[in-house]
Order: C-alpha cells, then structure tokens, then sequence
C-alpha cells in the first residue's frame, strides 16, 4: 500500500476514517495464528470492501531508501550473501510492528482461520530467522502510524509504505523490498480513455484521494481544474462506477483489488504511470535499520523476494476483501469508538487527559484509549484536522494557535476543523526558566539579561566551547521550542543558544547540573512533575527576563504572531523567583481542542466539554503519584479512575449542567 506522505517537517495524515461510521481501529497486538482483535474494516457498506491504498507522497521520487543516520548493531557486513559470520544477530530482541491488517496481500486477518497473514507477515517472519528477532505485531491504524512509528511508539511498521523525502525527514526507511505502479482505473468497456493521453485529451474529471501522490501525478495528467478529490479511494470507485468521474488514478495493488471485487464495473489499464518504491519505516536513528537492510538484501539476492512475490502477487492468490471481513471486523467484544482521542507524549498530560476521557465516557460516550495516539503539537493539530482523532486534551494557548496556520493538503488550514474548547485550567498553565539557585545567590542574578550581558557569567552555561551559553529548551515537535528561539532574538541574548531534545532527558541533565551547585538554565512548566523535582525556592529559582516577547515574530516563523505573551507572569514572591519577578511567559490557558464538525454534530458533548474543570492542584498531586508509580498506562488509568471516585458528585454536575 502506498500511503500518504508527509508535507514539509509536518506529517500530514491521510484521512482513512469513514466520518459516516466514526470508526476507528485501536493498537492491539496481533500474533500469527491468533484472531484479530479491533480489527475494522472501513467503505464495507459502500463497495464490501476498503482499499486504503492512496500513492503516497509527492514529488519524492529521489527520496533515498534508506537513511544514513542509522548505527549497525552487532556485526553487519556492507554486502549480504545470505548468511554466515558477517549475519547480524539481533539476539532474539523482540520487535514491535506497526501493522494494520487490512491490504491485500500485504497484511490482513483470514476470516476462514482468524489466523493473521500476509506478504508483510511472511517477510518479517524471515527477517527475523536470519537476524535473530521476535516479531511483534501489533495492529494499528495507517492514519497514525507513521507519526507513531516517528515517536517510538513501535519499533518499525510493515504496511506497503512508500518511500518519500518528507517521510525521511522523520522516519528512517530500509532498503526498498518492492515496487508498485500508479495506473488509471477505468469504467467497465471505456472506449474514450484507453490511456493518459487519451484521459488527457478528454474533457472529463479525474477522481483520486486527496493528500496523495495518485492525486499529483492526476493534476500533472489532466490539470488541477478536472480533478475530483475525495477522502477515500472507496468513494472515488464509487464515483466512477455512478458515471461521475471517467477515471481513478491509484496504485496498482489497489486497482487491482478494485477491478477483482467490482469486475462487471471497472477495468484497470496497463500503462503505468509513475513507480513508487515501498520500504520498512523505523524511528529516526534505529539500529535495526542496518539489520533489516541485511536481510532485505540477502532475501534480494538468494530469491526468496522473488519466490513471496510469486505466493503473494501471482495468480494463485486468490483471497478477496470479501474473505477478510465478516465475523472478523464486527466483533462485539472490539466495538469502534465514537470519539478517538489523541494525547500530547510528555508525561504531565496524560493525567488529564485520561480523566477527560473517562468524564465523556461516565456521560455515555465511547471513547478510545488516547495513549494509542500520542503525539507532540507539531502533528496533534494536523492530526485532528486530517480526522486521525477527534480531540486532544493538551493545548496550551496561546501558544499553540501558532498550529491553526498549518496548510492541509487540500488548501484547507489546520483552523478551518479545530478549534479550542473552554475549559480545564484557564490562565493555570505558568511556565519559564528555571536556573541553578545556589549559583543565582552567589551571584546575586536579577535576569537572564544580566547573565547574557556579562561574559564571566553566561560562559559558565557555555558546555561545548563554543563560545555561547545553553538554555536547556523542549523537543523540536512541541511549540515552546520555537518560543524560545523567538524570545533569544527579541531579547537580544545573543551569547544564547537554545538546546533541543528529548525534555526528560534535558531535565536529567539540568538535575545533575543542579546537584554539582553548577549553573544551568532549563524551561519548565506547572503543573508538572518537575517543580518537585527541582523544587523552586530551594533547589532552583524562577529567573526573569527583562522584555516579554511581542507578537513581532522576530524569527518569521508560521504562525509566530501567536508566541507573544502578552503581559508575562509576574506572581511569584522573592523566595521562589529573582525580583523583580517577570518569567516572561503568560499563564497558559491548558484546553481541549476538538474537531468544529464534532462539536457542532453534538451540541451536549460540546457543552459537556466546556464544564470539565478538575482541580489544577488535584492534578499536580496526581502528576507526582504517576511520576512515583511503574510509568505503566494502567497506573494513568487506575490515577484517574481514583480522582473520577473520590469526584464523583462533581462529575455528576458537570454531566448535568451539560444538558
């Protein structure tokens, strides 16, 4: 399958929902031999089947395969002969695979058996007998994988994905095992269009799925004027099937299920019109990447690709998407939601939003599981624009409204199909930099001004040598990365730099600076985990800034006029913060965002949305029993369900005063 590619440093997500069904499909994991679980089959009522197969990417041809970032583990030889001394061995590491079991022939659930199969299971199953690996499959949906794949969610994903330049921009890919061809899909005894000359000829529109590469190579066919876009390939068929379209450009593999389900309506014709190579993705920096390429290429070169593609692409596969459906996807036990929740992938959000989930489902609603989607702002707001999940209990305005200016595919901004609810933690969010506070006494510090001004001081942050201090920031995927990166410029600290990474591993960082009474800047928030960490007043202290950055966006970055912060925060006493006390940052308002066509379809969940307003202390106390506890997602969810117990009667009025 030839999926959706990501547009610029944004992993944009093919809407692969069926808004009239509302269906989504959660992680489980899948093993071979075993039945599906959640498995769901999208379009069954419009054509019996779903092909979320869309030609992934745009103008990304030279993308390469495989991403030179990646670190061999154990002994990898630079050419493979199948085996011997040079054969990595990954030690029978366990794998997690991203798999979402609905494309024939890569991955599906065999409604005859319930024993999960397909070319992705067979390969990595061979994969893994010649590197020394366990293979763990666990089912997902294509909407979210990548960005889940990006953030280390899974180890890697199997799902025919094709092979772009944005994709290597956060995902690492292996070496191409396949190839697939973009082709026109045609109705049944079509005597006008036998061909792209031909189609291009005509005066008739183009359908194909928008976001895709189907979709550019059909404005370079025809021209952007005639070509229809839809959401899913399934309404696209059934477009031209109804007349209403001539022709569907998509990839073969999905044409040809098409052509195999609907042989009375449509045809597929031969000429192929642009060549996607597929490939394994692995979060950015995997070692396995070397290991896998290994084998792909031992796999290349001993025939055994070959001999799958003969299994899986040759005439005696025979298995249609009408034997991949019934009693698999309409299992009781794994209904579909009615809401899909995403959740933000730093720590102190996932209390909150786990408590927002179980009010909506107290109020009757189903609701999924917001840790199968965990994403940084970067992707969250293009995630629910595209309809990957429906809300997101994390925002942080105003901060965050520098997302809304994200483009869509379609032309469409991220602000035409999010918007922010009222609610949680108004003007509850403080936020600045927090600085060594032994060092800030011995050097009796006022502001980072002071610091940047004064060579004896801010060479002291100075770890690499190369002349500029350090101001421990956030990861690249967040929004007070780029805040910061404004506010250097507007402040003028030009002896500054911002360092970006992981923030748990930036915070161990800053502790150890801290606990060797060595300077160190880090940016922080309430309510979180880390103020008890590092204990303000005793450990460390709030530092101030002397200007508060303006929306100016000095750094011209999208949507920057939304990093300004208005009046800052200025109330905090002389024991926890430098005087005169200024962080520089405005109290956040901490909101859910939501789909608009979610809100307005259901004005009490709308309602409902804005009356949930737990306790910011509440939530601070249970951020530290969670950072005490097993990091599990049983113990977020045992913390919440606690708080939903011991709330009870407040929940109740909010459930009320919502209808």
């Amino acid at each position: 399958m030839a999926h959706l590619a990501a547009g610029g440093n944004i992993q944009l997500i093919n809407d692969l929902l069926n808004k009239s069904f509302n269906t989504y499909r959660s992680s489980t994991k899948i093993r071979r031999g075993s039945m599906s679980k959640r498995i769901m089959f999208l379009l069954a009522a419009l054509l019996g089947f779903a092909l979320v197969a869309s030609a992934c990417g745009s103008d990304s041809d030279d993308a390469a395969s495989s991403s030179s970032s990646s670190s061999a583990p154990a002994t990898t030889a630079a050419s493979s002969d199948g085996g011997g001394d040079d054969t990595p061995d990954l030690g029978g590491q366990t794998v997690t695979v991203a798999i979402e079991n609905a494309y024939l022939p890569f991955n599906y659930i065999d409604a005859a058996t319930g024993e999960a199969g397909g070319w992705d299971y067979d390969a990595i199953d061979e994969i893994c007998a010649r590197i020394n690996c366990v293979p763990d499959y666990q089912e997902f949906a294509w909407d979210g994988m990548i960005i889940a794949v990006s953030e280390g969610q899974f180890d890697m994903a199997a799902d025919g994905i094709s092979v772009t330049a944005e994709r290597a921009e956060i995902v690492d890919y292996s070496i191409s095992y396949l190839s697939t061809d973009q082709k026109i899909l045609v109705a049944k005894g079509e005597a006008e269009v036998t061909d792209s000359a031909s189609l291009a000829a005509s005066d008739c529109n183009v359908g194909s799925q928008t976001g895709t590469t189907n979709y550019d190579v059909a404005v370079e066919t025809v021209g952007e004027g005639r070509v229809v876009a839809f959401e899913q390939f399934g309404f696209a068929v059934q477009a031209l099937i109804a007349g209403d379209v001539c022709a569907v450009i998509m990839d073969d593999v999905a044409g040809n299920g098409y052509k195999g389900e609907n042989p009375d309506d449509v045809d597929l014709l031969d000429e192929v019109l642009k060549a996607d190579p597929l490939a394994f993705i692995f979060p950015k920096g995997s070692e396995l990447v070397a290991a896998f390429d290994y084998a792909i290429q031992s796999m290349l070169d001993d025939g055994t690709m070959a001999a799958l593609g003969t299994t899986y692409f040759g005439d005696d596969f025979v298995l249609t998407y009408d034997d991949i459906e019934d009693g698999v996807y309409g299992s009781d036990e794994e209904a579909s939601s009615d809401i899909t929740m995403c959740r933000a992938n730093w720590a102190s959000g996932y209390i909150q939003a786990e408590i927002v989930r179980q009010v909506m489902q107290e109020a009757g609603y189903t609701v999924s599981d917001p840790s199968e989607i965990e994403l940084g702002p970067s992707n969250a707001y293009t995630a629910m624009a595209e309809g990957a999940c429906h809300l997101w209990a994390n925002s942080w305005y105003p901060g965050h409204f520098s997302w809304y200016e994200n483009e869509l595919p379609d032309g469409s901004l991220v602000a035409d199909h999010v918007q922010a609810v009222d609610g949680l933690f108004q003007d509850s969010g403080v936020q600045g930099f927090l600085l060594t506070k032994s060092w800030a006494d011995a050097n009796n510090i006022v502001s980072i001004d002071q610091i940047n001004a004064d060579e004896s001081l801010y060479s002291q942050f100075d770890s690499d040598g190369d002349g500029v201090g350090e101001i421990l920031g956030c990861p690249e995927d967040w929004t007070c990365d780029d805040i910061i990166e404004n506010m250097i410029v507007f402040s003028g600290w030009d002896n500054f730099v911002e360092t970006k990474a992981g923030y748990d591993a930036l915070f161990a960082e800053f502790m150890n600076k801290v606990n060797a009474g060595e300077p160190a800047i880090i940016y922080t928030w309430t309510p979180a985990s880390y103020v008890v960490q590092m204990v303000p007043g005793v450990d460390v202290v709030w530092v101030s800034v002397e200007n508060v950055l303006d929306d100016s966006n000095p750094l011209g970055k999208d949507g920057g006029e939304n990093h300004s912060q208005g009046e800052g925060f200025t109330g905090l006493g002389a024991d926890e913060c430098t005087q005169p006390c200024q962080l520089g940052w405005e109290a956040a308002d901490i909101q859910v965002s939501a789909r608009i066509d979610l809100l307005e379809g259901d004005p009490y969940l709308a309602s409902l949305l804005t009356q949930i307003r737990p306790s910011i202390l509440d939530i601070s106390i249970l951020q530290v029993d969670q950072t005490n506890g097993d990091g599990s997602e049983a113990h977020v969810q045992e913390l919440a369900a606690g708080w939903m117990a011991d709330n009870a009667d407040t929940v109740a009025e909010w459930i009320a005063a919502a209808g």
